[in-house]
């Protein structure tokens, strides 16, 4: 925690606007204070059917001045009288973003020594011993991108004009960890059920067409459900759509795989360091609640 705190800290002064001529008020930085609870983050205002999508964005787009105990006040901007208390999507970049899902979300100690992490598609993971000397997992570190690299769950490719590439390559919320030859093969297909296979880039995933015989890519079960989530939160986030056909799968995989603990402790530390939440995980039945993504 200690190596990020000046990190994000900076970051933070920066992207609310605080002005730095009052030292005395801004000598010593320390993280914005974050909402208590979940539901305190999105301001006490229950989403309607009819609005939710807007509702959704406006707290995920807009400043929220916490409240400690209480529900985040949602605005437009901030002040210096708010200080710590205000906070905005804090924009990583890409270095930082890879640094924080490698070296810390998706990090876990190996034992006797070193470290291992799951990748994304395939339910498999990656020993420290399976890099090259030199290109180890370990804290904040990023590993050899011939052999792991970055998946975008929302590809690229498909980032809308709305807002910076910068900012949605760097959303941890729709990043995970993949083996190379495995990222490859998703290239950026659509997700979907295959049902006619064109290639299989391990056992639990597979590239193919589906019932309408179009190419897409299916991972396996376990990560169905958090990739939907995912996209579920860049489409809101954004603004901008799934495609019709896409949408029905995820939804159903939405409800075949639901949330766990493993994604409920990545979903807080996202939300540590990037200062947004994902609404279809702190209330996976609001999913019901969006006509189409």
């Amino acid at each position: 925690m200690k190596k990020r705190l000046f990190v994000t800290c900076s970051v933070f002064l920066l992207i609310t606007g605080v002005a730095t001529a009052n030292p005395t008020a801004l000598d010593a930085p320390r993280e914005p204070i974050l909402a208590d609870l979940p539901d305190h983050y999105y301001g006490g205002d229950v989403p309607l059917r009819q609005d939710i999508k807007d509702k959704l964005h406006k707290v995920l787009d807009s400043f929220h001045i916490s409240k400690p105990g209480s529900f985040d006040q949602i605005v437009d901007s901030c002040s210096l009288e708010h200080n710590i208390y205000c906070y905005v999507h804090n924009k990583l970049g890409y270095r930082n973003a890879r640094r924080y899902m490698f070296g810390l979300i998706y990090l876990n100690d190996l034992q006797p020594d070193g470290y291992w992490i799951p990748t994304v598609y395939c339910d498999d993971t990656l020993t420290s011993h399976q890099l090259p000397e030199g290109n180890t997992l370990g804290p904040m570190k990023i590993p050899n991108a011939n052999i792991v690299n970055t998946e975008h769950s929302w590809p690229q490719s498909h980032f809308t004009n709305k807002y910076s590439k910068s900012m949605q390559k760097s959303d941890l919320h729709a990043l995970y960890p993949v083996r190379m030859r495995v990222n490859s093969t998703r290239g950026n297909h659509p997700f979907g059920e295959v049902v006619e296979v064109k290639s299989l880039p391990c056992e639990e995933a597979a590239l193919g067409y589906n019932e309408n015989g179009h190419t897409v890519f299916e991972p396996a079960e376990s990560v169905k459900g958090n990739l939907a989530r995912s996209l579920f939160y860049f489409s809101i986030r954004y603004r901008t759509p799934i495609d019709a056909e896409e949408e029905k799968v995820l939804r159903q995989w939405h409800a075949l795989d639901p949330i766990d603990a493993e994604e409920i402790r990545k979903h807080e530390e996202i939300y540590k360091i990037q200062f947004v939440r994902n609404p279809f995980i702190d209330h996976p039945e609001w999913v019901d609640l969006v006509s189409n993504f």
